[in-house]
């Protein structure tokens, strides 16, 4: 749940596979960048599909900005790691 712009504990607590095919959660991958003004989840149901597709331009667009304003850019799916390499 969010509110008031914060993430709950259990959804920052929840496991997730990163690219590297290593167990983390959205909890430690904040506290690796604290100098970060926060996080944007790209959450999409499935890759290589024509609405995920359109998203991921966008967001692949706007990735420059998220930085330069000192956010990460985190894409949440239920697809596996090599299913979403480019």
């Amino acid at each position: 749940m969010i509110q008031n712009n914060k993430i709950s504990d259990e959804i920052l607590a929840i496991e997730l596979q990163n690219d590297q095919n290593e167990n983390t959660n959205l909890k430690a991958e904040i506290e690796k960048h604290s100098e970060l003004k926060g996080i944007a989840l790209f959450i999409y149901p499935k890759a290589n599909t024509p609405g995920c597709t359109e998203q991921a331009k966008l967001f692949k667009e706007k990735h420059n900005e998220f930085v330069q304003n000192k956010y990460a850019v985190y894409g949440l799916s239920a697809d596996n790691a090599d299913s979403q390499a480019y």
